[in-house]
């Protein structure tokens, strides 16, 4: 009896500290550049990235206000040139490159002592238990210098399928689906006016104009063909037990071959490499694409012409299993200034921002401001430190727990966050306007547990750091192979530029790359 009340009363005193050193510190003002992209996102009226709950409960808690230094869709350009100059704001978030140049320069302070002595359990879960290689990567001679932005696990890509669409052409949609029949559907779609509008105006599948094939969490990516295949491109893994970078074998080789193919049958949009995919999915030109659970199109897509998205397992091998690959743990970075006076207050807000989020402020009014947000499909990227920490199960669970409330109605030993999506779809359903309620059924409640099905092969990297010739040459390499890809896949050059690529590869930097990423993974065993 005496231990737990021990126990309780240390759980009371910590959920005093805030309160106490917020009442004892003076206001601290964090300066930041910002990475937002306004367009498919809105605000409460009133409310705006300089102006909103997270920022609220922030400072309620901690005193801690945000100034930003610059707001871009894509800050890169401009994180460059503040690390070139050295006049750095106060927080920023940075990729691997960056991050390793900041510390060569040593123009960010470790913020060790910080995060032990204000990390919420969330974030201390988050680098205990769930992500422990991108804490060791964030750490440097036993100093953590970093909150990594971690990747949360089963949010691949799968298919995406209009099911009105279908149904109007008379098409069943399967379960599990193969490459085979991902092709029809997408040629049926482009040639048989599932719009209806008497034009030829639709497309098969949407491609993204970036990254052809290779990255996990990319909408309209070609991965789930490639991986099939046995391509893992831009991902150094572990093939048949030895050290691979994926966009260099064989296997892509393959794969970037029946890609041009497939483009000059006309199964790809034929703008891809000009457009926004997004455009061709919520202007209602497109019936059928690869995306994670969360794809950002379905709910505009869904209120601008009724499109009724279905998640699909596959394309699927002929046993059934499905080929992905698990995220990078890390490759982004929340790093503090050098000159920045108040680190803890970084990590401070980082837990706080998180403890809105994720409903465990205790307090029931915050708790019903967070729930505004949920309702009204507020995006979280609104929060000034804008990365993801989440438990590595957190979508897995998520999948399942809607599903049941949405099966069950009972809600019995369910998080409050997973509470509200369920929240969201009940009133969907005596409201067919709310849109948020409706992707909350299709996201999670379907999409999920699409990520969670039981024959899902994933491929795991191994490796996502920086080397010391990766400083100098990844860039040039990375530039060539992007390249190279689009060109082959657009027929712009026959499959024999991919020889020429792989062998200027290894000569400008890649197989002294793979000897230093050898050594590292080496010294780790």
């Amino acid at each position: 009896m005496r231990k737990l009340l021990s126990l309780l009363l240390a759980a009371a005193l910590l959920l005093t500290i805030p309160f106490a050193f917020a009442e004892e510190r003076e206001e601290v003002t964090l300066t930041m550049g910002k990475e937002f992209d306004y367009n498919g996102k809105h605000f409460l009226e009133g409310q705006s990235l300089e102006n909103n709950y997270y920022l609220d409960y922030i400072y309620d808690q901690w005193k801690v206000k945000f100034e930003y230094a610059w707001i871009e869709t894509d800050d890169y350009q401009k994180d460059s040139a503040a690390i070139a100059t050295g006049e750095l704001p106060d927080v920023m978030i940075v990729d691997q490159a960056q991050f390793t140049t900041l510390l060569e320069n040593d123009l960010i302070q470790p913020i060790t002592e910080a995060f032990e002595e204000y990390a919420t359990p969330y974030m201390k879960n988050a680098r205990d238990i769930y992500y422990i290689e991108s804490y060791d990567a964030a750490t440097v001679k036993g100093e953590l210098y970093a909150i990594p932005k971690t990747g949360v696990k089963k949010q691949h890509v799968f298919t995406w399928i209009r099911q009105d669409w279908a149904d109007k052409l008379g098409i069943e949609i399967p379960e599990l689906i193969t490459l085979d029949e991902v092709i029809e559907i997408a040629k049926r779609f482009r040639d048989e006016d599932p719009d209806g509008n008497g034009e030829n105006d639709t497309i098969g599948l949407p491609l993204d104009k970036k990254y052809i094939i290779g990255q996990t969490q990319t909408d309209y990516i070609a991965s789930p063909i490639a991986n099939l295949m046995g391509s893992y491109a831009r991902i150094w893994y572990l093939k048949d037990g030895e050290l691979t970078y994926g966009s260099v074998t064989e296997e892509t080789r393959n794969a970037l071959e029946y890609l041009a193919e497939l483009y000059a049958d006309g199964v790809f949009d034929p703008q891809f490499a000009t457009r926004d995919e997004k455009e061709v999915v919520v202007g209602g030109k497109c019936g059928i694409f690869f995306g994670a659970w969360c794809a950002g199109p379905l709910q505009n897509s869904y209120g601008f012409d009724g499109a009724d998205w279905v998640p699909v397992v596959g394309p699927v091998d002929e046993e059934g299993y499905f080929y992905t690959t698990f995220p990078v743990p890390s490759n982004e970075y929340v790093v503090v200034a050098k000159t920045c006076e108040h680190p803890e207050a970084v990590v401070q807000a980082v837990g706080a921002e998180y403890d809105f989020h994720r409903f465990l402020t205790g307090d029931p009014e915050w708790e019903a401001k967070c729930t505004e947000y949920q309702n009204e499909g507020v995006n979280w990227r609104i929060m000034p430190i804008d990365i993801q920490i989440e438990n590595g199960d957190i979508v897995a669970q998520r999948g399942i727990d809607v599903a049941h409330m949405i099966e069950t109605g009972d809600r019995t030993g369910i998080s409050l966050e997973n509470q509200s999506f369920y929240n969201a779809y009940l009133k969907w359903v005596e409201d067919p306007s709310y849109l948020t309620g409706w992707l909350r059924w299709k996201g999670m409640a379907l999409g999920c547990n699409v990520a969670n099905y039981e024959k899902n092969v994933y491929t795991s990297p191994v490796f996502w750091g920086t080397t010391a010739t990766m400083t100098e040459a990844w860039s040039n390499l990375q530039a060539m192979e992007d390249e190279t890809f689009m060109n082959i896949v657009l027929g712009n050059a026959g499959i024999e530029a991919f020889d020429e690529f792989v062998e200027k590869w290894y000569a400008e930097g890649g197989q002294t790359i793979i000897d230093e990423v050898q050594a590292y993974l080496d010294a780790r065993s």
